[in-house]
C-alpha cells in the first residue's frame, strides 16, 4: 500500500534526505554539496511510504509573488514506472495551493519534459542549465484553485 504525507519531523526530513542521497548523489553522480542546501529547513516536504519504507521524496519551496518552485523530486530505481513521481508532484501541487501560491516552476532533466508536460507543465524557451553533466530545463504551471 502506498501513502503519502507532508514531512512534519527531522526523523521524516532526514529519510527524504537519504532517498536524494541515493538517486542524485550515487546514482546520478550529483556532487552532495550540490544536493544539501538550507532551502531544506525552509521547504515543504513530501515523503512516499510503501509497505512501511520511504521510497520516494520531493520539496516546494514558497517565494513571494505566489511562486512555488518544485525539486528534489526523487523516486527509487526499483520502485519507478509505478506512477510514483506524479503521485509526489500532485501532493506537491496540493501543498503549494493551500500555501496560496499560483504559479510553479521546476528544473527537471531535459529528458523528464514529457512526464512533466503529461502533468500540465510546459517548457519555458531559454531555460536551459547545466549542473555537472546533468541538462536541465525549465518548466512551469499556472495553479488553478
Amino acid at each position: 500500500m502506498i501513502c503519502i504525507k507532508q514531512v512534519t519531523t527531522a526523523d521524516e526530513l532526514a529519510l527524504a534526505q537519504q532517498i536524494r542521497r541515493q538517486v542524485f548523489v550515487e546514482e546520478q553522480g550529483i556532487p552532495a554539496e550540490l544536493e544539501y542546501d538550507v532551502a531544506d529547513g525552509t521547504a515543504t516536504h513530501v515523503l512516499v511510504y510503501k509497505a512501511h519504507a520511504p521510497i520516494a521524496t520531493g520539496r516546494l519551496l514558497c517565494e513571494q509573488d505566489g511562486l512555488g518552485i518544485l525539486g528534489r523530486i526523487a523516486v527509487l530505481l526499483d520502485e519507478r514506472g509505478q506512477g510514483i513521481g506524479e503521485q509526489v508532484v500532485r501532493k506537491l501541487e496540493q501543498c503549494a495551493l493551500t500555501a496560496g501560491l499560483r504559479r510553479l516552476i521546476l528544473h527537471p532533466h531535459h529528458y523528464l519534459e514529457s512526464f512533466y508536460t503529461r502533468l500540465g507543465y510546459q517548457t519555458v524557451p531559454g531555460g536551459e542549465s547545466t549542473v555537472g553533466e546533468h541538462r536541465l530545463i525549465l518548466m512551469e504551471k499556472h495553479l488553478m484553485g
